[in-house]
């Protein structure tokens, strides 16, 4: 399975819960946004009003199996430069985000973000091991943490329960 396929299989998922909050009330709406390396993968707005950015990194977690710079076992970490790159460079404070609704190249369907001063970022993964200056960069992120690499047609429940727990609190 591809890197895309993985994230494809995450984001179904994340899709599925959301719509689950929805139609329980949790969740008043959400959209999915353009595929980029620019933007998150989700717009939500809870029930309380409360706006959400969601990121998912469905990841597998590694080991070093050769020595090197890190001995044999050790547990592959989210270093500074790879939350910059593949987090923390992703808009995550605009007026608006483009949805992904069918136009190709085009021009899309926008959200319209009520406060970009309230907006709450959030991390989706399978795995996650930050230390020191990646803690500290994702500071301000409310995470979602399960154990396995979600794979196509997988069944998480987890997800659904964290989920709701970040939208219910208060």
């Amino acid at each position: 399975m591809s890197n895309s396929d993985k994230e494809l299989a995450l984001e179904n998922l994340v899709e599925s819960c959301l719509e689950q909050l929805r139609r329980g009330g949790i969740v008043k709406e959400y959209h999915r946004l353009v595929r980029s390396h620019s933007y998150p993968d989700f717009y939500v707005r809870d029930a309380k009003g409360r706006e959400w950015l969601l990121e998912c990194k469905n990841i597998t977690q590694k080991k070093h199996s050769k020595p090197g710079k890190h001995a044999i076992g050790y547990v592959w970490e989210y270093r500074p430069g790879w939350v910059k790159t593949q987090i923390l460079n992703k808009k995550w404070n605009e007026a608006s985000y483009p949805i992904r609704d069918g136009a190709s190249h085009g021009i899309h369907s926008r959200v319209i973000v009520s406060s970009t001063q309230n907006l709450r970022p959030m991390l989706v993964t399978s795995f996650i091991n930050l230390i020191g200056e990646s803690r500290r960069l994702l500071g301000g992120f409310r995470f979602v943490v399960f154990a396995e690499p979600v794979k196509r047609g997988s069944q998480v429940p987890h997800i659904y329960d964290r989920l709701t727990q970040h939208f219910s609190s208060p």
